[in-house]
């Protein structure tokens, strides 16, 4: 019974901590919006033919491909950690013209 309470209570513990983005198959990002805390770790996951990069809001609403200098994940599994609330616009620059875009919610 109590390795069934440690299996639990790791579980919850992972699940209330852990955040992640990851591109799908459907040239989608997964979710698609995100709220965190400051200071949170995100783990990133892009598939091949993709990127996950930061624009301004103006480029997201656009759908437009011009990254803002921000964060730019190619590739592979990535961390990021953003420590200023705000909202993050990011988009999939091959596929931004057709909607690849998502958001990063950081509340303090």
């Amino acid at each position: 019974m109590r390795t069934l309470h440690t299996l639990l209570a790791t579980v919850l513990a992972y699940a209330l901590c852990a955040q992640s983005i990851s591109t799908t198959d459907l040239h989608t990002f997964s979710p698609d919006l995100l709220v965190v805390e400051s200071g949170t770790e995100i783990a990133i996951t892009v598939g091949t033919g993709h990127t996950m990069t930061e624009t301004t809001e103006a480029t997201w609403n656009a759908n437009d491909n011009t990254p803002n200098g921000g964060f730019h994940f190619d590739p592979g599994t990535h961390a990021l950690t953003l420590t200023l609330p705000g909202t993050y616009y990011f988009v999939c620059q091959p596929h931004a013209f057709m909607g690849m875009k998502g958001r990063i919610i950081v509340e303090s």
